[in-house]
């Protein structure tokens, strides 16, 4: 399929309704009342027409039909979302906006937050979708409501919340590679004040990929995740909700990679054995990544007088121990171990309107503390000689002050003012390289991000905009300068100009924007000898234009198709000194520095969009129901110096139910990447290896829904 193919799904969609050509988010939630779409975007519920910046809203149904099971995959129903795999780490790239730096305290630049509470882990946020409300994608800066890390934009994943009503949801799949997935989900009222939930989820599988060497199975799957819930309903005007949370994740699938075209400094080795096929591998150990933990949270929410005044109180507490074969060959280089230790506290009050006069408003208090500790070891050569990398530990404390006011200056025109006042202080300290102690002063860093917007209704139910706003990603020091005095790099920054127009009729929503973002002093972490050695340096501005078209239509009950087109030109503007790889005669690459101005943006397509469409055929009182969806992808590059990249692809999902009478009894057989696409889920290159991880072949499988 060509970006060509995608454009024309993409117009059947537009023209299938007259008088409006485009929509957005038909897949949210919506009141129950209207029919509308309601998002939270905003830090309060609002509907999507209304909030002046480009929001991709998606139900938790609307994810499990379209095939998506996970983080990694939900770019194929965002268009302008790559949610990147890089080794251990996820990192999203939202617009051309993306990180690479992997270093304790670090996080990504596109904020992930779940039910409220921010997740800065990056080992932790491969998000398995189980028991999701919806999900929102806020593209472009968030600097004002959800400020530090959300350069990019932000994730914002609800799951599902306690009922007074009797509700249970049990699922159980079976699917090729020896998939077995069963999740459930239970809630009901203990009394007519209290309302209690509990989910589960347990996956495992043997693994996609065959080592050449010893033809076992890499790749393989295991995890166990629990989520429980408590609801308070103290009086009409107050309620407490309390959460806690457990994972234990063992996945080595994004280390059991292989070199891309054979690239890896061992390939001319005596008895080396290169994996050239997709979904081979040729290691000489299996390797671990083992993630544990969850946290807890506690949200109180008074609401009186027209002003709702709320507090989130959470802790998250992640080990983590992974183990690769960095030369992803058979021949034993270079080993490492790591492991990691996290704790994060995060507080935040809000204080909000709740009247419906011509003035709203919403501000509040962020606090946040995060300790994270790394011991790094190498272990080199056929006697496995160990080495000592790194034993650091960072702390970062952050508050932020934040504010925002709407005021309606005539029935149809809005203006929109908010500004965030943010406090980083970061702290570093340990060894590196071995023995080389590691102390420099702590950095405090400040930063101003404001929002600016004009709403304006163009026609009932449709509103036109342009917006403002700012974002920044926090300072951060890396770990592999021998120097007991190593500065921190700077905060990176954006300033985004958008203009779009939103709204809905009945049966269609639609939206359309542009956008420009200057985005300068970007975070950029580049390997060295090993993809255990880097460098972390503000580097590099770039200039991001851009173009997005969303559409959805339900002509009929039963029927709806929605699509959406993403264009990206992304480039970075000046980038003298860039750290480039080229492959050495031999295998593996030589560093050397560039003068990458002017290439593309890493990790962010030209052209993506997706199609997707479910059908429901009545049969007497039950029904069949019939769900796809397609996404396509322009070349994706991965180093700045636009050598390594993937070519063109797409994907295809697509399933087909039996529901029985009353919803409660479903069987359901589904397939995903149906085309067996070759596609790259991660690559890292540093100079040992062009280290490439492929996505899941086509797999298909069937399960079975009890709903009470």
């Amino acid at each position: 399929m060509t970006k060509y193919a995608f454009a024309a799904g993409f117009a059947v969609v537009a023209i299938s309704s007259p008088g409006v050509s485009l929509a957005q988010g038909a897949n949210a939630e919506v009141d129950a009342q209207g029919g509308e779409i309601v998002v939270t975007a905003q830090r309060r519920e609002e509907k999507l027409r209304d909030v002046p910046i480009s929001v991709t809203a998606l139900s938790g149904k609307a994810i499990e039909q379209s095939g998506v099971s996970n983080g990694l995959s939900l770019g194929q129903i965002t268009p302008g979302l790559n949610f990147q795999g890089n080794g251990s780490t996820i990192q999203p790239a939202i617009r051309g906006v993306t990180s690479t730096g992997s270093n304790p305290g670090d996080a990504a630049n596109v904020a992930i937050y779940v039910d409220g509470v921010y997740q800065p882990v990056q080992f932790s946020n491969f998000l398995e979708l189980v028991d999701i409300q919806s999900i929102e994608v806020l593209k472009g800066p968030q600097g004002t409501l959800f400020g530090r890390n959300a350069t990019g934009g932000a994730i914002t994943v609800a799951t599902r919340k306690p009922s007074f009503n009797t509700t249970a949801t049990v699922k159980l799949s079976y699917a090729r590679y020896n998939e077995v997935n069963a999740q459930a989900f239970v809630s009901g009222g203990l009394s007519d004040k209290v309302a209690v939930s509990l989910a589960a989820n347990y996956r495992t599988d043997d693994g996609f990929r065959r080592d050449l060497i010893t033809n076992a199975k890499l790749a393989k799957t295991q995890i166990f995740s629990t989520r429980g819930k408590a609801l308070f309903q103290i009086s009409d005007d107050f309620s407490a909700l309390f959460s806690a949370d457990y994972t234990d994740s063992k996945d080595n699938t994004t280390f059991a990679g292989q070199p891309l075209a054979g690239n890896t400094a061992t390939a001319s080795s005596p008895g080396v054995v290169l994996a050239t096929r997709p979904n081979t591998a040729a290691l000489n150990l299996v390797p671990v990544l083992n993630v544990e933990g969850g946290g807890g949270s506690m949200r109180l929410e008074w609401a009186k007088s027209g002003v709702t005044v709320s507090s989130l109180t959470a802790y998250r507490h992640y080990t983590s121990l992974q183990q690769p074969d960095s030369d992803v060959s058979n021949i034993p280089l270079s080993l490492s171990r790591l492991d990691y230790k996290t704790d994060t506290w995060s507080q935040e009050f809000n204080l909000a309107s709740a009247g419906d006069g011509p003035l709203s408003w919403i501000g509040g208090l962020f606090l946040f503390d995060d300790k994270q500790k790394l011991i790094l070891q190498s272990f080199t050569g056929a006697a496995s000689t160990r080495v000592l990398l790194n034993d650091v530990k960072t702390h970062t404390e952050s508050a932020a002050l934040f504010g925002e006011i709407n005021y309606a200056v005539t029935d149809r025109l809005t203006l929109i003012g908010g500004l965030r006042y943010s406090i980083d202080r970061i702290d570093y300290v340990g060894a590196n390289n071995g023995a080389v102690p590691v102390s420099p002063p702590a950095k405090t860093f400040r930063s101003l991000t404001p929002r600016a917007s004009i709403r304006y209704e163009l026609a009932p139910r449709t509103n036109v905009y342009f917006t403002y706003s700012k974002g920044y990603k926090a300072g951060v020091f890396g770990t592999s300068t021998p120097s007991p005095t190593i500065p921190p790099v700077n905060p990176e920054k954006i300033d985004a100009y958008e203009m779009g127009i939103k709204g809905d009729a009945g049966i269609l929503s639609y939206s359309a924007a542009a956008y420009r973002y200057d985005y300068k002093d970007l975070q950029f972490q580049a390997f060295g000898a090993t993809s255990l050695q880097s460098v972390l340096q503000n580097a590099a501005t770039a200039r991001i234009n851009g173009a997005e078209l969303n559409a959805s239509i339900t002509p009929f009950s039963g029927f709806s198709i929605s699509g959406g087109l993403s264009y990206v030109d992304a480039k970075y503007s000046k980038f003298v000194g860039a750290q480039a790889f080229i492959p050495r005669a031999g295998g593996g690459n030589d560093s050397l520095k560039i003068d990458a101005s002017g290439n593309r943006v890493i990790r962010t397509p030209e052209w993506s969009g997706n199609v997707g469409a479910t059908l429901e055929v009545p049969i007497g009182d039950s029904k069949l129901r019939f769900s796809g969806n397609a996404f396509f992808s322009g070349t994706v590059y991965y180093d700045v110096s636009n050598r390594t990249r993937q070519k063109p692809y797409d994907v295809i999902n697509a399933s087909a139910a039996f529901v029985l009478p009353g919803d409660q009894l479903e069987l359901e057989v589904f397939g995903t990447n149906l085309t067996d696409s070759k596609y790259f889920t991660s690559l890292l290159v540093s100079g040992l290896a062009d280290n490439v991880n492929f996505a899941r072949p086509a797999t298909y499988g069937a399960r079975l829904t009890y709903r009470y």
